[in-house]
């Protein structure tokens, strides 16, 4: 179920280079590499998890609200992180684009797939 989620993500955001959903404690659940990214998964998912986890203390304590979506933007692409349920259990969603790609178009796509792990 989850595979067919990030292939059907993978033809609808054009410049995708990878999709990876981790525990939120920084453990790999699966990893879509569509560009053959030299990225560990396991350096991955630990490095996203903190990333969501400073990105939520910070959303919390500084502007009084619950983080939706952190975006890390490079001259070589997007990072976008958010946070989700997996079989109820808490989760951190990530995309990572290339720099041709419309952030907004990679934002929506985010989100929607967060929502849909969610209800699994």
């Amino acid at each position: 179920m989850l595979e067919r989620i990030f292939k059907k993500t993978a033809e609808k955001i054009e410049y995708l280079k990878l999709i990876n959903l981790s525990t939120a404690d920084g453990f790999e659940i699966l990893t879509h590499n569509l560009k053959a990214e030299q990225t560990a998964s396991d350096k991955l998912a630990a490095t996203v998890s903190s990333l969501a986890s400073l990105s939520n203390v910070a959303s919390n304590q500084l502007v009084g609200d619950n983080l939706v979506i952190t975006n890390i933007e490079t001259a070589k692409g997007q990072m976008l992180i958010v946070n989700t349920h997996y079989q109820a259990k808490p989760c951190v969603l990530c995309l990572l684009t290339g720099d041709k790609q419309n952030i907004g178009h990679a934002r929506y796509y985010a989100l929607k797939v967060a929502k849909h792990i969610s209800e699994i």
